[in-house]
């Protein structure tokens, strides 16, 4: 009974652990989708205003912050991926 009792504990603990870092991994994640998208908004209104060469570069920064969002998402799911592997082992 101690023994399950300590396994159900915890694995309750570190599911409570998993929901954390999801909820802290997801506020970045919005924070750099919103300057995405704001950036490829900025460069569609300014291209028909503006001169060529300032819609291409709000568009090279939209794709470098596209990169580093995939990056973020990338290493969320692996943290979270290990964080359920030391759970499962200890």
């Amino acid at each position: 009974t101690v023994i399950g009792g300590a396994r159900l504990v915890k694995n309750s603990v570190g599911t409570a652990g998993i929901i954390v870092v999801l909820v802290t991994c997801f506020i970045p994640l919005v924070k750099v989708g919103v300057i995405m998208a704001v950036l490829k908004i900025s460069s569609a209104l300014v291209e028909p205003i503006g001169d060529k060469r300032y819609s291409d570069m709000l568009m090279e920064a939209s794709d470098a912050i596209t990169a580093v969002f995939a990056m973020m998402i990338t290493v969320s799911i692996l943290f979270i991926i290990s964080i359920a592997i030391i759970i499962g082992v200890t």
